[in-house]
């Protein structure tokens, strides 16, 4: 229906072996055709929606302090045309519609604590500014902030990681905004062997 694109993207890192500094940058397009939900669903779907275009671009910095610390900070920066977004036509009904031009920019920080070989713990904190263009109003369901804890480990074959996200408010289709909430996921696996690898994926264990 939309044919075909082409897309390119270029990532380069360079690190800084007397300071363990790693500097990295990354640039790309993105193409992404309407889903057959968006086209054909029998209340909200438009056949006459266009793919998504992307230009993002990001650069950040790694540094590792002693032995068990690691910092991270990166910048994205996303230019985005023909977006795809739930619109609301009144009446409680909605539709998904191409609202123009956005941008969505932000910065991404973390700091990793190894405990051991085996085991890390990780706070990081994302901040996301995203906008349309038009009028400057935020995009729909995308929160301004979220920090995350997350604690993983490997005993032989067993592997556990668990995550807890405070994650921002956001705005509804109905301009109406949507709480901050807290989320709580965890992952436990075990290796039988070189071919097979059991996991036990449980998410929103609290429910929120």
């Amino acid at each position: 229906m939309f044919g075909t694109h082409s897309t390119f993207s270029l990532s380069g890192s360079y690190i800084i072996e007397q300071t363990n500094t790693k500097i990295k940058a990354s640039f790309g397009e993105g193409f992404k055709a309407p889903s057959l939900y968006q086209l054909f669903d029998s209340s909200s779907g438009n056949l006459g929606l266009n793919p998504e275009e992307s230009e993002s671009y990001e650069a950040g910095i790694e540094q590792k302090l002693g032995h068990s610390f690691t910092f991270g900070s990166t910048y994205f920066h996303t230019h985005i045309k023909n977006l795809i977004d739930w619109v609301s036509t009144g009446g409680g009904t909605s539709i998904y519609k191409n609202v123009g031009k956005s941008r969505i920019y932000g910065i991404e920080n973390f700091l990793k604590y190894s405990i051991s070989d085996s085991s890390s713990f990780t706070i990081s904190y994302t901040y996301m500014n995203a906008r349309k263009t038009a009028n400057n109003s935020r995009l729909l369901r995308r929160p301004n902030n979220k920090l995350t804890a997350k604690f993983k480990t490997q005993l032989g074959k067993f592997g556990l990681s668990t995550d807890l996200s405070y994650v921002g408010n956001r705005i509804d289709s109905s301009d109406a905004k949507l709480k901050s909430y807290i989320l709580a996921n965890i992952v436990l696996n075990y290796q039988m062997n070189n071919n097979l690898n059991l996991f036990l994926r449980l998410d929103n264990i609290l429910d929120k």
